[in-house]
């Protein structure tokens, strides 16, 4: 019973998630009035009023359009790290638990070198080097994330590679590459997924970060982060201002978290996807 309310929980929570991202993409095509678009006669203008759903910020524009269009900006960044991240981090992680010896042992004192610092003063470090830029964020945020990929996936593959499925493989002639990717990856893909699924919650609010902190998307660029940024003097005038982005990357934390929960549980419970 409880493993059904489990994965009731799962997929509903994921078909809502699912649901809200696509409302996101197609939103942008509908949006009434232009997020980039200035007018300080329109400033500060209260929610409801004047055909603005959310009311303006400071120079006019319109909050509910960039609250849309901040998004798209963070929630796609971030799954496109996360993408990158779970597809290096995974092949370094492999080759270093399959090859073994001195590739097991450089890779591993890099992710050593890079897990040694806290991870998000690291990518705020990185981003400043690279300076500001929405791709030179995504960038740092990489470098950072990488190295959980790797270990966990090292890990998996020596636990992996001495099963007797393996071992069978192995005196039936099979290469390196076919065992790696026929017998060792299809067995890796769920718990790395499920990582990953919990790490896009982290990586949206790291971009949103780096954008509050100037490393992130160039201003006026409309990304929650950068939002709250702007509107910092306003707070006890129009607490509005920061109130509402920060509102929706909570929203969106939140249930990419959930998801991933529910999706973790569903895994435990059950060891597999495909069972």
């Amino acid at each position: 019973m409880q493993n059904k309310k489990t994965k009731i929980a799962y997929f509903l929570s994921l078909a809502f998630l699912l649901v809200l991202l696509v409302f996101m993409l197609v939103a942008g095509f509908f949006l009434k009035h232009d997020p980039y678009a200035t007018n300080l006669s329109d400033a500060f203008i209260p929610a409801g009023e004047e055909g603005y759903l959310l009311g303006t910020d400071q120079l006019g524009r319109c909050i509910a359009c960039r609250i849309i269009a901040g998004g798209q900006q963070t929630i796609y960044s971030s799954m496109i790290v996360v993408a990158v991240v779970l597809a290096f981090g995974s092949i370094m992680g492999m080759l270093a638990g399959y090859s073994g010896g001195a590739i097991d042992s450089v890779i591993t004192k890099i992710t050593t070198v890079f897990q040694a610092f806290p991870g998000f003063v690291l990518a705020v470090a990185i981003a400043g080097i690279l300076g500001p830029g929405k791709g030179n964020g995504m960038i740092a945020l990489i470098l950072v994330y990488w190295t959980t990929y790797a270990r966990y996936s090292r890990s998996l593959v020596l636990n992996l590679k001495n099963n007797t499925f393996v071992r069978a493989a192995r005196m039936c002639g099979a290469g390196r590459v076919s065992i790696l990717i026929k017998y060792i990856l299809p067995n890796m893909v769920p718990p790395l997924l499920v990582t990953a699924a919990l790490d896009i919650g982290n990586v949206v609010l790291s971009m949103a970060g780096l954008s509050y902190l100037g490393l992130g998307g160039a201003r006026p660029t409309a990304e929650w982060g950068a939002m709250m940024s702007e509107s910092r003097r306003f707070l006890q005038t129009n607490p509005s201002l920061i109130v509402i982005p920060g509102i929706a990357l909570f929203i969106m934390v939140f249930l990419f978290n959930i998801c991933s929960d529910c999706a973790r549980n569903y895994y435990d419970k059950r060891g597999s996807f495909h069972e």
